[in-house]
């Protein structure tokens, strides 16, 4: 549970998946910040559950910013609810691009072998990400 603006928001459990996914996204993360709104490609394993698995762990950073659902509003004043102690938003993109990796050795660090796609990932600050989501309609004003 989370109190927000005096109201308890009930948090979702998390799926077993995505928590797999916790350290890549951290770290994953903490580049993209370094990059300053550059993007960052990454190679995650090329099936619908892993992808979304991954984008769920990224958000679930602490430094990720959030809007709630309900269109980010307070049901009950009508006010923007806010993240306040998360500092950055993450834009997401899953391109067209694939690679295959052959299987790893014992000991061998890295992803397990197979097909991988490509995924893009940037982060902005949260004045920037707020007018870039305006904008683009994703959120009022």
């Amino acid at each position: 549970m989370m109190l927000l603006g005096g109201i308890i928001y009930r948090m979702a459990p998390r799926d077993p998946l995505s928590i797999r996914y916790d350290r890549a996204a951290r770290d994953s993360v903490s580049r993209a910040i370094t990059r300053r709104g550059l993007w960052l490609t990454l190679w995650v394993r090329d099936d619908a559950d892993h992808l979304a698995a991954f984008r769920r762990a990224c958000y679930y950073d602490k430094r990720i910013y959030l809007w709630l659902q309900g269109g980010g509003r307070d049901p009950l004043t009508g006010e923007r609810l806010r993240n306040p102690g998360r500092s950055h938003a993450l834009e997401w993109q899953v391109t067209g691009d694939t690679r295959y990796v052959g299987k790893r050795r014992q000991g061998q660090r890295g992803p397990a072998g197979g097909r991988q796609r490509a995924v893009r990932i940037r982060v902005h600050g949260i004045r920037h990400g707020q007018r870039v989501m305006e904008e683009r309609g994703l959120i009022g004003g």
